[in-house]
C-alpha cells in the first residue's frame, strides 16, 4: 500500500511539475519573442556618427532579454525548494513581480543632425533622407533647427542669386537674399549678412539682426547659443573688399574688431580661436588663442576647422592654392600632426568635424572622374560613407555631387 501511494505521488508530482514547466516555458517565450519582434533595424542607419546611437539600442535590448532571463532561474528556485515536499506552487504565485522584465520606453530622441547634402536631398546621421523645396540654385548647406525645420543656404551655379531659406515642413517660410554662404556653430546658431548688410543670427527659438552696415563681409564663425541674443553669442567677420580686421559682434550687438590678426579662420564656445597672422617676414601663419592668449604659434597648417572640444585643429598646407587641398591634417595643441588624410590623386571640396574624434569631408577623384563623401578617426581609419557619383554640370571635378554640412 505504502509503495502504491508513492508510486500515485510521484506520478502526481511529476505531472504536476511538467505542467509547471510547460506555463514557465510559453511565459518565456512569450517575453522573449516580444523582444525579438520589437523594431530594430541597423540597415537603415549609415555614418560614424550614427554608431553611438546602435549601441545605445543594443544595449537596451541586451538589458530587456537580461530582464526577461531572470524570472526563469527565480521561479525554478522556487520550485525545485518546494518540490522536496511533494508541493509545487502555481505558477501565479511564482515571485516575477519584484523584477519588470518589459524595456522601459525609450526617451524621445531630438532630430538627427545634418550630415551631407545630395542635390535636393539631405542626408541625416540617422540614415534618413529628407527632401528639399526643389529649386534652380543648388543648396550647398544646412543645419536642422528642430523637428520639421531646417535652415538652408543656396545658391545659383553662376553665383548670381544666393539666399539663406528657412524651411518649415518642407516648405520655404522665410528666405534672406545674401551675398555669401551662412555659418553653423556646434548649438546649431546660424549666421550670415544679407545683401543688404545686415549681420543676422537665426536659431531655433527665434532670429536677431545684430548689426547693420556690413555689407561684403563674410561670416567666418558662430560660437554660443542656443540663442544669440546675449553676450556668449559671437559672430566673426571678414571684410572683403577692405583690409579693415576681423572683428567680433556678440547677441547684444557690440563689435569687437580683431587687431591683432588678418582673418580669423574658426572658433569655439570654450573662447578657441583659429587665425591668420602676418609675421611681417613676406609670411603668413596660423595660430592659435584661447580667450586671447597665444596657445600654438606655427606657419605649416592653415588650421580651417577646430574640433568641438578644442583638442584638434583640421589643417591644410599653409602654401596651398586652386581648387582645394589635396591633403588634410588633425593637428593638436602642441602643433603635432596625430592624423594625415591623403586621398591620392584627388583634392576635397568641403570638410568639417563630424564629432570629436572624426572628420568628413567631400573627396573628388581625378583618375575615376568621380565624388565621395568619406569619414577618417583619429586612429587613420578611413571610410566611404556615399559614392562615388559623378558631379554635375560642364565641368565635374568643380560640381560637387555631394556637400558636407556644418
Amino acid at each position: 500500500m505504502n509503495d502504491m501511494n508513492q508510486n500515485q505521488n510521484d506520478e502526481s508530482g511529476s505531472t504536476d511539475h511538467r505542467a509547471w514547466e510547460g506555463v514557465m516555458s510559453t511565459e518565456f517565450d512569450r517575453r522573449v519573442r516580444d523582444l525579438h519582434e520589437a523594431p530594430f533595424d541597423l540597415d537603415s542607419v549609415r555614418g560614424k556618427a550614427v554608431r553611438i546611437r546602435r549601441k545605445r539600442r543594443v544595449g537596451a535590448a541586451v538589458a530587456g532579454l537580461a530582464a526577461a532571463a531572470v524570472v526563469l532561474p527565480v521561479a525554478l528556485l522556487a520550485a525545485n525548494g518546494q518540490a522536496d515536499e511533494g508541493r509545487v506552487v502555481p505558477a501565479a504565485t511564482q515571485p516575477t513581480e519584484a523584477v519588470d522584465p518589459t524595456p522601459p520606453a525609450p526617451e524621445a530622441e531630438p532630430p538627427a543632425d545634418a550630415l551631407y547634402l545630395e542635390g535636393d536631398q539631405l542626408h541625416l546621421v540617422d540614415g534618413s533622407v529628407t527632401q528639399l523645396p526643389s529649386a534652380a540654385s543648388t543648396y550647398t548647406n544646412a543645419v536642422v533647427q528642430g523637428e520639421g525645420r531646417i535652415v538652408a543656404f543656396r545658391r545659383n551655379d553662376d553665383g548670381s542669386q544666393q539666399a539663406v531659406d528657412v524651411i518649415e515642413d518642407g516648405q520655404v517660410v522665410d528666405s534672406y537674399p545674401t551675398e555669401a554662404s551662412m555659418v553653423v556653430g556646434d548649438s546649431g546658431v546660424v549666421a550670415f549678412v544679407t545683401r543688404g548688410g545686415e549681420v543676422r543670427a537665426i536659431w531655433e527659438s527665434g532670429t536677431s539682426v545684430l548689426a547693420e552696415d556690413y555689407r561684403f563681409w563674410t561670416p567666418v564663425a558662430v560660437t554660443g547659443g542656443p540663442a544669440c541674443d546675449d553676450e556668449d553669442c559671437q559672430v566673426y567677420l571678414r571684410s572683403e573688399r577692405t583690409a579693415e580686421p576681423p572683428v567680433a559682434i556678440n547677441g547684444t550687438g557690440a563689435a569687437t574688431p580683431q587687431s591683432d590678426v588678418v582673418s580669423v579662420l574658426d572658433a569655439t564656445d570654450d573662447g578657441l580661436v583659429s587665425t591668420v597672422v602676418d609675421t611681417g617676414r613676406f609670411e603668413y601663419c596660423s595660430n592659435l588663442f584661447d580667450k586671447g592668449r597665444p596657445v600654438l604659434e606655427q606657419c605649416d597648417y592653415r588650421l580651417d576647422e577646430l574640433s568641438p572640444d578644442g583638442r584638434y585643429a583640421l589643417g591644410t598646407d599653409i602654401q596651398s592654392d586652386g581648387i582645394g587641398p589635396g591633403v588634410l591634417y588633425i593637428v593638436d595643441l602642441d602643433g603635432a600632426v596625430v592624423a594625415t588624410f591623403d586621398p591620392g590623386d584627388a583634392y576635397m571640396n568641403t570638410y568639417e568635424w563630424l564629432d570629436d574624434q572624426t572628420i568628413i569631408t567631400t573627396v573628388y577623384d581625378f583618375t575615376t572622374a568621380r565624388w565621395s563623401v568619406q569619414t577618417m578617426d583619429l586612429d587613420g581609419t578611413i571610410e566611404t560613407i556615399a559614392g562615388p557619383a559623378k558631379g554635375g554640370g560642364t565641368d565635374p571635378s568643380t560640381s560637387p555631387a555631394f556637400y558636407v554640412v556644418g
